[in-house]
């Protein structure tokens, strides 16, 4: 089994996310055998609001970050970050051979193999033009919230990554995703791995996917290829 490597901390608490979800999987694929259990390691940038930063400077410093993880072992590597994925040609220019999944590509992937064509998209403004391009590769149209909404899924964003999370929160959120659906989306992306952590989906009424979520499948798949 291959070792895999987080590269997280923007924001610290979803890195906890990703890696919770990856454990959840191989108690199921593992049951009682400690030898199916995977080699994990963690780098959590301590630089939660680095993408305050402007220029190449971000960029670079995952990218050095992330060579870390690599001569410490890591063989398949996933950025528990969407908006980090802006960066991403940086990340891969770092690295040698380790294998560095696309988060927002594997998202489009699987939204392609549900059979959606029309989906909305809950992220922030960093990563939707991301979304956009692997969704338009796939044929999936994206519905999109209007500016003042959008800046509202922002402040939500923000306030979870400085730990807020309470009911409000978790209801503004989910009816945001209604909204979506009631412009013709047939499903709701959480598109920032923060949202994940106040909206499940079995808080709302619509199919939910969380780019958490399918970034540890996509772990776990290619830590057993």
């Amino acid at each position: 089994m291959k070792i895999l490597g987080i590269l997280g901390g923007m924001g610290p608490e979803a890195s906890v996310d990703l890696y919770r979800e990856l454990v959840q999987r191989f108690y199921t694929s593992a049951g009682g055998d400690l030898k199916g259990y995977p080699h994990i390691m963690i780098n959590n940038v301590p630089v939660p609001n680095l993408f305050q930063q402007t220029g190449e400077a971000p960029g670079l410093y995952l990218g050095e970050q992330a060579s870390i993880l690599e001569r410490s072992g890591a063989q398949v590597m996933g950025v528990a970050c969407n908006s980090a994925h802006f960066y991403l040609k940086y990340i891969k220019d770092a690295l040698t051979n380790c294998l560095l999944l696309d988060m927002i590509k594997e998202v489009a992937l699987r939204v392609r193999q549900d059979h959606h064509t029309k989906v909305g998209i809950l992220s922030s403004v960093m990563s939707r033009p991301i979304y956009a391009k692997h969704f338009k590769e796939q044929g999936i149209e994206l519905v999109m919230p209007e500016a003042k909404e959008q800046e509202d899924v922002e402040r939500i964003i923000s306030e979870v990554l400085g730990g807020v999370k309470s009911e409000k929160l978790t209801k503004t959120l989910a009816d945001h995703g209604t909204r979506l659906m009631a412009a013709g989306a047939e499903c709701i992306i959480l598109g920032c791995t923060d949202l994940p952590l106040i909206l499940k989906s079995n808080q709302v009424d619509y199919p939910l996917y969380s780019s958490t979520s399918i970034l540890a499948d996509a772990m776990v798949r290619e830590a057993n290829a």
